[in-house]
């Protein structure tokens, strides 16, 4: 067995990791997409794992026992180390890295395995999305391309949390700050300066209060062009998703279509989400404008449940709508 290497930027990439505050990722969009990765590619394992300092550690998973391992015997530090996206191994007994690696000859006994290179917002190598099996086996560039497509939502998720949803969370209400409350405050700035001249002091603080002002431009630019990146991977994968709805590479079953309906489903929502938040930056601009309509309360809450059947049907809950008669609709902002 042959153990990982540890890659140069080591310090950095842990660094990185420990940036993401791992308890603001939604487990269940993760789950949803490992699930759909389980069933379209008909393995027993897949996960969404991280790579930390001595341990693999299985954030979100299904057909696994343990929620971590030793990174001495981790299949995914061969993946973060490696100079592609993208690592397969069609058959472990074959591949002198793995041959005699516990989780190979004993345990989950291993003879496949397949990962997508998870990134931080800061480019770091951090964790994999991955799919194992305990046959060995190959795969099309139809499911190549697939499986990186599904890495790329569990990235998007994973980062999406944690950087622009919590950003806008903590800067709300200062992004609503009007521009012409910024200009009178830049004015008065110019004449608080002549007027105190001499009290350095109330000059300082004003400054102070001025420089935070005008750093809100700034994270308005910053949240925009991180929207537009995180938008930029859905065009495709949208694309490719439809293009198999369409039947472009072949067949599909039922149980095929059905999976990647749901992904499409997911696609438009985070593309939604994506646009919600860039949305706040144009409130103080008055470049938005709200338009309140009644939606269905009735029709909200079962598109939630279609949602999570999947994971309801898995976990054997059953979820109940009983109607109420005195709530028909609500009229929302839209």
């Amino acid at each position: 067995m042959k153990e990982a290497p540890i890659p140069k930027n080591e310090k950095k990439r842990l660094a990185s990791l420990r940036k993401i505050r791992l308890s603001k990722i939604s487990k269940e969009n993760l789950e949803r997409i490992i699930t759909i990765a389980k069933n379209l590619f008909n393995v027993p394992i897949s996960a969404v794992t991280f790579v930390d300092y001595k341990k693999e550690k299985h954030f979100s998973f299904r057909g696994l026992r343990k929620r971590e391992v030793s990174r001495s015997v981790s299949f995914c530090g061969h993946t973060i180390a490696g100079k592609e996206d993208i690592m397969i191994v069609p058959d472990t007994l074959k591949d002198l890295r793995f041959k005699d690696n516990p989780m190979v000859v004993k345990g989950s006994k291993i003879r496949f395995y397949a990962a997508v290179v998870l990134k931080s917002k800061d480019g770091y190598n951090i964790g994999t999305f991955c799919i194992k099996d305990r046959i060995p086996r190959s795969l099309s560039k139809k499911q190549i391309h697939l499986l990186k497509d599904l890495g790329a939502l569990a990235q998007i998720e994973i980062n999406l949390l944690n950087v622009l949803k919590i950003n806008v969370k903590l800067n709300k209400e200062k992004l609503k700050e009007s521009e012409i409350q910024k200009k009178a405050a830049a004015d008065t700035k110019i004449a608080m300066l002549n007027i105190l001249e001499d009290s350095n002091e109330e000059k300082n603080k004003l400054e102070e209060a001025l420089a935070k002002l005008e750093s809100l431009d700034k994270m308005k630019e910053t949240i925009l062009n991180a929207g537009h990146e995180l938008k930029s991977p859905l065009i495709p994968i949208k694309s490719q998703l439809q293009l198999l709805l369409d039947g472009a590479f072949g067949c599909i079953n039922p149980k095929q279509k059905k999976s990647l309906e749901m992904i499409l489903r997911n696609v438009d929502r985070l593309n939604h989400n994506i646009s919600d938040i860039t949305d706040i930056t144009k409130i103080d601009s008055g470049a938005l404008t709200l338009v309140y309509e009644p939606v269905s309360l009735e029709k909200i809450i079962r598109e939630q449940m279609h949602e999570v059947k999947p994971q309801s049907l898995e976990k054997r809950v059953s979820l109940i709508m009983k109607p109420v008669t005195y709530v028909s609709e609500l009229t929302l902002a839209m």
